[in-house]
């Protein structure tokens, strides 16, 4: 059997798919969970144009007035990995099924980061001097 690697339009579909039938009518957790495209903000983009990709997500982030978690599913070039993003507490949950790190993959992490610094920023959020340039990054254990 040969296997052929899944495409952004896979990836969208399955997640629309269980969106539609685990999340749709549950107004405590659609309302929750947001999505950033894998096909605005990928690793060819970040490598090319990392200034829209951030202007992207810090649109996203700023567009919501309620504590959401943004779900992005990250393809390396050759893997994908899923991000969930939660900007106002300034956390990041990385999930990766081959058991790397995220500091595997400087250009996301620093995109990420970036991002959640200048919607800090553009909402002129106060954060504690320690916490300043950190922001919290959690692996979250899950099938190898």
């Amino acid at each position: 059997m040969l296997l052929q690697e899944l495409g952004v339009g896979v990836i969208h579909t399955y997640i629309r798919f269980l969106y539609d039938n685990f999340m749709r009518g549950n107004d405590q957790l659609s309302n929750r969970f947001r999505f950033v495209s894998s096909s605005l903000v990928n690793k060819a983009l970040i490598c090319r144009e990392p200034d829209s990709c951030r202007e992207y997500l810090v649109k996203r982030f700023m567009a919501s007035s309620t504590n959401n978690l943004y779900l992005w599913p990250y393809n390396s070039g050759c893997h994908w990995l899923l991000l969930a993003i939660d900007p106002l507490k300034e956390v990041v949950y990385f999930l990766n099924s081959i058991d790397g790190e995220w500091t595997n993959y400087p250009d996301m992490k620093q995109l990420v980061d970036t991002s959640i610094k200048v919607f800090r920023s553009q909402r002129q959020a106060r954060v504690p001097r320690t916490k300043s340039s950190n922001i919290t990054w959690i692996k979250v254990q899950c099938p190898l």
